[in-house]
């Protein structure tokens, strides 16, 4: 009767772990082991374009933030001018009047009459307002009928604070419009940090049918190329 020794000597030797890993590698084909590593791939890609989609997200909405302050600071002066502008414009308006009631009945072509109502301007009319009142009385509007009826309305009537306020209300008009189209930027990039999170959540799944995998895959690239073409047709910041 053989001893215990002889028979553990005759048992075969179960094969190591890796030995078996490796043997099942060996039987793996060239798809097998591309739908493997290709996965790799695609993630480290999607990883890399999703954290600098949400950077660039991030950016545009601090542009956004800016523009749309900047416009409501421009806004904001624009109000304050027009509203010193209008006040102007009432005072000359007043000026003219009191011109008017101390030359009633006096002729303004005649030369003595117009340097008196000058000296009188001179005296009350803010300097944009002279300028246009020289001009009015140049024009006879007592006589001439095609006269503009008032000093404000010749040509070289002008105020400077509507002038700026109407400037600073379109460069605020210009700074809403870039905000919007920071705003629209910014979630056009947020659009691409979800593709290619779909990316990475589709390489993620653990399919052990070779022809599902194959799919997922094939679907996980189609977010990822629609992702980076998104990409390439935004500004950067």
């Amino acid at each position: 009767m053989e001893s215990d020794a002889g028979r553990s000597r005759s048992r075969p030797v179960p094969e190591a772990p890796e030995a078996q890993q490796i043997e099942v590698k060996q039987n793996e084909s060239p798809w097998e082991e591309w739908l493997e590593f290709f996965p790799s791939v695609l993630m480290a890609l999607a990883v890399v374009l999703t954290a600098y989609s949400a950077y660039e997200a991030t950016r545009w909405s601090g542009v956004q933030a800016t523009d749309f302050a900047t416009a409501g600071s421009l806004r904001a002066q624009a109000t304050s001018l027009t509203t010193v502008g209008a006040t102007q414009v009432a005072y000359d308006a007043n000026m003219l009047g009191e011109l008017l009631l101390a030359f009633r009945g006096e002729n303004l072509a005649d030369p003595a009459v117009q340097r008196e109502a000058i000296a009188f301007a001179d005296e009350l009319f803010r300097d944009e307002a002279k300028v246009a009142l020289e001009e009015w009385i140049d024009l006879d509007p007592l006589n001439n009928p095609a006269a503009p009826s008032t000093p404000l309305e010749v040509d070289s009537y002008s105020n400077a604070n509507l002038e700026e306020a109407e400037r600073l209300v379109a460069q605020a008009e210009q700074s809403f419009n870039d905000a919007k189209r920071a705003n629209q930027t910014g979630d056009d990039y947020i659009l691409a940090t979800i593709l290619f999170a779909s990316v990475l959540f589709f390489t993620g799944l653990r399919i052990k049918t070779n022809w599902v995998r194959g799919l997922i895959e094939a679907f996980a690239t189609l977010c990822l190329i629609g992702g980076i073409a998104r990409l390439l047709t935004l500004p950067f910041e």
